[in-house]
């Protein structure tokens, strides 16, 4: 800084080269101060603490690596191969945006998006032991031998996501575990999100405790599609494949499911091997389906396999509810509904073996 003028003689004006070196200096020091912001047409990996990549698989993995609570990560367009290594969040609060179908994660190996605060461990055993909270992810494709698959905490939220081609065996593209060290569960949403031809289910929620008990609540399907399930890219498969487009109440190893409050709105079930909407009977639950359509389901009969139980457009058992939905074209019944559902407004045709049971 220059000194206090000491007479009329000290100039007036400062030096024009020093001025404009000084305003360079600060506003480096300004700029340097300022995070790296997000911007749509940016074509690097980034998040919200400055940090950046370049568009790779590889970069991605330690991208999702370097997530702390709170975090928010941009994926720009781009085709991603994860083949080593999971893309795993441990932490709350975060955030992944994708920029839309261009935004591709090619999976292989059985690689998987997974979260958990132990995702990162090695064995599903320690995996499923608890979930994380406030989750988002949105607007990108997934497709090849993988899945997402998350241990739910509370405010879980999917949207704009399609998951494409997934030859992965895991037991559906977008797989919800309950997790075996907590017992309940709350907020799920499922939005816009789509699936087609998968080796096994569309989506399914899953309780994986063994001899224990879970509940999850609040649970929103909204404008989402399930296609071709049960079919690999490479044609249908085998005659004993269990592939459904939505299992929203699968409890294995006996561990009790509740789902007290879940509502399924302007969903589509189509083409897939057996059932197009589907629960476990031993589920206890609330579910109410508002303007869904379930088609051509039971596939399996198509390929003349004799077995049409699991083949309707809708499995509907008390507890159920729908309203206003459509079923056409199933190789069972449009809904096999038993012990009582509340159905009003249903329609359908083509149905192989009627449109309702009961």
């Amino acid at each position: 800084m220059e000194s206090r003028p000491r007479n009329n003689n000290t100039r007036k004006y400062a030096n024009p080269k020093t001025t404009v070196a000084a305003s360079l200096c600060m506003a480096f020091i300004l700029f340097s101060a300022v995070p790296y912001i997000a911007t749509a047409d940016s074509t690097l990996i980034h998040d919200n603490h400055g940090h950046t990549w370049a568009a790779t698989g590889t970069n991605l993995v330690a991208a999702f690596n370097a997530l702390q609570t709170n975090s928010e990560l941009w994926i720009p367009a781009g085709t991603y191969y994860i083949t080593n290594g999971n893309l795993a969040i441990t932490k709350n609060g975060v955030k992944i945006h994708g920029a839309g179908p261009s935004t591709v994660i090619s999976f292989s190996n059985g690689a998987r998006l997974i979260s958990g605060q132990y995702a990162s461990a090695t064995t599903d055993s320690v995996r499923y032991r608890y979930g994380v909270n406030n989750l988002l992810l949105e607007n990108f494709k997934i497709t090849g031998k993988g899945c997402i698959e998350l241990v739910l905490g509370d405010n879980t939220k999917l949207q704009g996501i399609t998951a494409t081609k997934i030859t992965a065996c895991r037991p559906a593209a977008f797989r919800f575990i309950l997790p075996t060290n907590d017992h309940s569960c709350t907020g799920l949403q499922v939005i816009d999100c789509h699936t087609s031809q998968t080796w096994a289910h569309g989506f399914q929620i899953n309780a994986v405790q063994p001899n224990g008990y879970n509940t999850l609540s609040n649970v929103l399907f909204d404008n989402c599609s399930a296609s071709w399930a049960g079919f690999l890219p490479t044609g249908r498969p085998s005659g004993n494949s269990w592939s459904v487009g939505f299992d929203l109440g699968e409890g294995y190893s006996q561990c009790a499911l509740s789902t007290p409050s879940t509502t399924v709105r302007d969903c589509r079930a189509d083409h897939n091997w057996e059932c197009g909407f589907h629960m476990e009977s031993v589920v206890q639950r609330s579910l109410t389906f508002i303007h869904c359509q379930a088609d051509y389901n039971g596939q399996k009969r198509v390929y003349s396999h004799p077995s049409k139980y699991y083949c309707s457009g809708f499995v509907a058992e008390n507890g159920v509810s729908l309203y206003n939905c459509e079923a056409s074209y199933n190789t069972n019944y449009g809904v096999l509904s038993r012990n009582h559902p509340i159905i009003s407004g249903l329609s359908g045709t083509g149905n192989w073996e009627g449109l309702r049971k009961g």
